[in-house]
This record gives structure tokens, sequence and C-alpha cells, in this order.
């Protein structure tokens, strides 16, 4: 049986369902590529290459054994697992997934900022010799043009600040507009303009940034109660 457990934000995300399936299993993995873990679990780390190129493995090991997967977030939300899941039922395999709180729901409803004014998510990536992607900042502007606020994932390494950095290198102007930043799943929340944040100290990671489109005053409020939004 191949089950994939969602770890959530945090180790007290994961639902009875999850522990129950965590307690019950022979072999168990923890997905390391797509976040980073704030309390230690159990498991063997995987990376890319080990869910991709090694999945034949582990869908073997999966014919006679239990084998739980742990997954950051919800397990099949933005991520390429749902691949994983298929191919083992192909195979015959058994499958279960233990959902759980997915970063696309926690930061909205942090800030206080209402989901369904989301435009296209971005995901801002370290750049690196040769690599300097613009686009997340061209999808960004698309959604402000449109009123619409943008949730920015960052590459699993990344802190805001170093986030906010790069996309000052981008698009200078868009520091210029309201932001918030998120850390370990609410640790911190903090919002004002970008070239602020960049400022702020918001601990270890994970880190999370929202890009902030035209507020609602109830949004407005929210972002003054719950973020520390001051007025310009």
């Amino acid at each position: 049986m191949l089950i994939l457990v969602g770890v959530g934000l945090k180790k007290e995300h994961i639902t009875e369902e999850g522990r129950k399936y965590i307690e019950e299993a022979h072999v168990i993995y923890k997905e390391t590529y797509t976040s980073v873990y704030p309390d230690p679990l159990p498991g063997k780390p995987l990376k890319r290459h080990d869910l991709e190129e090694g999945a034949e493995r582990i869908l073997e090991e999966a014919r006679d054994k239990k084998v739980v997967i742990l997954v950051p977030g919800d397990p099949l939300v933005a991520t390429t697992h749902i691949s994983l899941i298929l191919e083992a039922r192909k195979r015959g395999i058994e499958t279960r997934v233990a959902p759980a709180p997915s970063i696309f729901t926690v930061a909205p409803g942090l800030c206080g900022l209402q989901i369904y004014k989301f435009g296209r998510t971005v995901t801002i990536p370290r750049f690196k010799e040769g690599f300097r992607p613009s686009s997340f900042a061209v999808h960004m502007r698309e959604n402000l043009k449109r009123g619409l606020h943008t949730l920015a994932l960052l590459d699993v390494d990344l802190s805001i600040r170093e986030a906010l950095k790069e996309v000052e290198e981008v698009d200078p102007d868009l520091l210029e507009e309201t932001w918030v930043g998120i850390a370990r799943g609410g640790e911190v929340v903090r919002a004002g303009k970008g070239r602020d944040l960049a400022e702020i100290e918001f601990g270890p990671l994970p880190h999370v940034l929202i890009l902030v489109g035209s507020l609602h005053p109830l949004e407005k409020e929210a972002l003054k109660v719950l973020a520390g939004l001051r007025e310009p």
C-alpha cells in the first residue's frame, strides 16, 4: 500500500488519520524538496530525483509493505505526487491519502484576505548564475491590473528578504506595493510596503509572500489587526 500523509505547515497539523497511517507503516519517507519542516519528523528524506527517477523502487516496496510518504502541506495540492498515486493504481497497488492544511488556504486566512480574490500563484526561485527568470513579476503585474492578490511561493531555501531583493532587481516598483510576509505557517505575519518588509527579520524558514491587490474595506481592516498594516 502507498500512503501519502499531509504534514500541513507543522507536525501538529497531521490528522488522526495520518498519525494512524504513520503508526502502522512498515516504511516511512519524508519529501524534502517542496518545503522545509519546522519540526523533526520520522522517515528517510526524499529529494526530487528520489520521487521521480527513483519512483520504481518505492512502488515495488509498496506492493507488499505499507509505505508512507510524509508531504508538506496537502499531499496532492500543487505537487507532482498525483503521478505517483496514478502509477500505483495502474499497477494494482492500493493507495491512501491523508489531507492536511495547505499554504494555499492558510496564508490568506492568516491575514484576512478573501481567497476568491487571489489570481495566479507564482514561485520566486533563487537566482543563480545564468538563471534569473522574471516571469513571476509579469504574472504579479497581471494580477494587480485585475485587482487580485498574488500568493508568491518561495524556493525552499529562500527567505522573504532575499525574495524581495530579487523582486527589486526584476521590477523595483513592485516594492512600493503592499505585501504580506508570513513565516513558519503564521508564527510571524507582517504587512507593509515591500521595501519595509525587506528590512524585517522574519526568522527561520519556511517563508511565503503575498502581493496585495485591491482591498475590500473588511480586508483592509483585517490587515491592520492581523498583520500590523499601517496607514500610509
